[in-house]
């Protein structure tokens, strides 16, 4: 849409785009919806493996303890009880 107007502000895009999800059924809105939780799902992965590798680092140079990596491990379990 910022392409066709180029001009155009980002809060009258908003309400632009706001209007058609309003109008969209939910057929229609699960595949975004559904596309929203598979990116979410990847990235909390992603940050949790980042997390992980960063602590095993810190760790082996000393600057860090098995406690923590613990502690990471268990606040992505409770985000998949949540899930």
């Amino acid at each position: 849409m910022k392409k066709e107007n180029p001009s155009m502000h980002s809060i009258k895009i908003s309400k632009i785009v706001q209007q058609q999800w309003k109008k969209m059924s939910a057929d229609e809105k699960a595949q975004y919806l559904n596309q929203s939780n598979e990116n979410r799902a990847a990235y909390e992965k992603e940050k949790h493996d980042f997390e992980v590798k960063r602590h095993e680092k810190a760790k082996e140079q000393g600057r860090c303890s098995t406690d923590e990596i613990q502690v990471i491990s268990a606040v992505k379990a409770r985000r998949e009880i949540k899930a």
